[in-house]
């Protein structure tokens, strides 16, 4: 493979010229040095010409995770929002059974680094959650306000989606899906001139040709998307759905006078407007960080809020078993569902992460990369960590201590998120050495490689290769 740092010989013989002409001609002594002061020169000039040129392309590339920049003045709406009708004849949320008789033969069934999308055969459990939110959101009369917790990678958007296919049958009611985190430069004015074009969109598809679904001027504010609503609430329900909500409270363009319009809009019964908002902190703590979400008050519209959390126990062990089964036919060993157990419990991106991995080492008779396992888990426990409070930190030390631990609210919302297991313990027995090993001063190795060292035998049993029968 061609390295990105390209070589330079143009530029080592100009300098070596260069030190000829200041009379510098015992090259044989310095010849060493000039080389070394050569090969730096030109490496460090190439390497800021690649910066550059990256930075060019960067300029024309869409913004990570696959979002788009918006344009305000594009018609397609579809780079911020998506947008569906609900009716009787659509599907909705396939059952279980109708999702596992998807997989293909021979075909890998697991998804790492992305959502899961609607209806997809490993999206396994989470079924109280989403009917409890979906009964709300339901409401013949007015849509209700929901708000949805949880870490990240722990399934909210992937939940969100399978959301979105269960309310495609409820009749007259217009779901809207938008994520904030790739709204770059995104303004109040274009979000609301976005959420009308996307929602006259699918009335307009949907419409008779006895029915003026399209308004006759552009909206461009609050008042103009508010009106376009009264408009139709006659004969439809609303939902904006939004995930990664503290993206747009964070953001200084998006004031307490948007909030307090959000409010109002999914406040006032004739407009028929509900929000379901997805994020990783709860909006009491939101409201404490941000002056304008506060003042609105539009965060006290919403109910106690919904977690998700760690799988359950049989929904985990649904996921291991019934995917792998169907696509290779080839069962994994009892041993092996233990020690995945045992390294990950059943945290949901991580089942996909480890079994993806296995599948397609299994299938292609290769030897799995253990290291790049260990690598992807270390580095998602520091995020973890990271984002704790010293009194979580404390919190789960105390859990591997053994000590004594209270059965209050921080327990409560630790059990909730996935951190903690029912009975009390950490979610897995290599997070578990991870805390260790950030506390060092209680007489463990602590560090990355320490912690690798220690799971080495446990991944070869986990991860290998089945033995023969």
């Amino acid at each position: 493979m061609q390295s990105i740092i390209p070589e330079s010989p143009i530029l080592s013989e100009w300098i070596i010229d260069f030190f000829l002409f200041l009379g510098i001609t015992n090259i044989a002594e310095t010849i060493g040095l000039l080389a070394k002061i050569a090969v730096l020169i030109g490496t460090t000039l190439a390497v800021l010409t690649y910066i550059h040129n990256r930075k060019k392309e960067k300029n024309s590339e869409s913004p990570p995770d696959g979002k788009k920049l918006p344009n305000e003045n594009s018609p397609n709406s579809v780079d911020n929002f998506r947008a569906r009708l609900g009716n009787r004849t659509n599907p909705g949320f396939l059952s279980e059974s109708e999702r596992l008789a998807q997989i293909e033969v021979g075909r890998n069934p697991f998804v790492t680094g992305t959502e899961l999308p609607e209806n997809s055969p490993v999206f396994i459990g989470r079924s109280q959650i989403m009917h409890e939110i979906s009964a709300v959101l339901r409401h013949p009369d007015k849509p209700g306000c929901v708000s949805l917790l949880g870490e990240r990678r722990m399934g909210k958007s992937s939940l969100l989606n399978q959301i979105f296919a269960d309310l495609a049958n409820e009749e007259g009611l217009v779901t809207i899906l938008g994520s904030p985190q790739g709204w770059y430069e995104y303004t109040p004015a274009a979000f609301f001139s976005d959420l009308h074009m996307t929602i006259e969109g699918v009335i307009a598809h949907a419409s008779s040709t006895n029915e003026q679904a399209a308004s006759s001027f552009p909206v461009m504010d609050y008042p103009g998307f508010r009106d376009f609503i009264r408009q139709h609430a006659d004969r439809y329900r609303f939902i904006l759905i939004l995930d990664e909500f503290e993206t747009m409270a964070e953001d200084p363009k998006f004031d307490a006078a948007f909030f307090a319009n959000l409010r109002h809009l999914g406040n006032t019964p004739e407009f028929r407007f509900g929000y379901l908002l997805a994020s990783r902190q709860s909006l009491s703590k939101l409201r404490k960080q941000d002056h304008g979400l506060d003042s609105s008050s539009f965060w006290n519209i919403f109910g106690i809020a919904h977690t998700v959390g760690l799988l359950q126990s049989e929904d985990a062990w649904g996921l291991i078993r019934e995917p792998w089964q169907r696509s290779l036919g080839d069962p994994l060993w009892p041993k092996e569902v233990e020690g995945i157990e045992k390294l990950i419990g059943a945290h949901p991106a991580f089942l996909q992460m480890v079994l993806d991995r296995m599948w397609a080492a299994r299938a292609g008779q290769y030897e799995l990369d253990l290291d790049e396992i260990r690598r992807a888990l270390w580095t998602y426990f520091d995020y973890l960590w990271r984002h704790r409070s010293e009194e979580e930190k404390d919190f789960l030390l105390k859990i591997i201590d053994a000590e004594p631990i209270p059965d209050n609210k921080l327990l409560w919302d630790l059990r909730s998120r996935g951190l903690v297991t029912r009975d009390g313990r950490l979610f897995s027995e290599f997070f578990r050495y991870f805390v260790l090993s950030e506390y060092s001063a209680i007489g463990l190795p602590s560090g990355l490689e320490t912690g690798l060292d220690f799971i080495a035998d446990i991944v070869k049993r986990v991860i290998g290769t089945a033995p023969a029968q």
